[in-house]
């Protein structure tokens, strides 16, 4: 077990029993912050893992929905049929990164500052 695991299984103990005896009078208590800022240390980016993939379909949907690209929603069914390596790849990175995100072990998370659209 990691020193980071161990700290946030004792912080989650001890606000266990702090909460048992009083309440916060803050939204949140020190050890909740303590415990989110360890949690989130052991978090690990993948956001290059998918971003590649997440381009690849807005490039396909896109070319599929401009008329006068030439291609459809045919033509990316028939690379799929094929078996076109890149597709299929791409596919079953998006099955998971869905089920991560369903299940909870993948979080998009938003920094502010950032260069993207709001």
């Amino acid at each position: 077990m990691s020193r980071e695991q161990e700290l946030i299984e004792n912080l989650d103990e001890r606000l266990k029993e702090i909460k048992g005896i009083c309440t916060f009078t803050l939204p949140a208590s020190d050890l909740e912050l303590i415990r989110s800022a360890l949690l989130a240390s052991q978090a690990e980016d993948q956001t290059a893992k998918y971003a590649g993939m997440i381009e690849s379909f807005e490039c396909d949907f896109n070319l599929a929905a401009d008329p006068e690209a030439g291609q459809g929603l045919d033509e990316l069914q028939l690379k799929i049929e094929q078996g076109d390596g890149r597709i299929i790849s791409d596919i079953e990175l998006l099955q998971e990164l869905s089920y991560g995100i369903r299940h909870g072990s993948i979080k998009i998370i938003r920094q502010t500052g950032g260069g993207g659209q709001d």
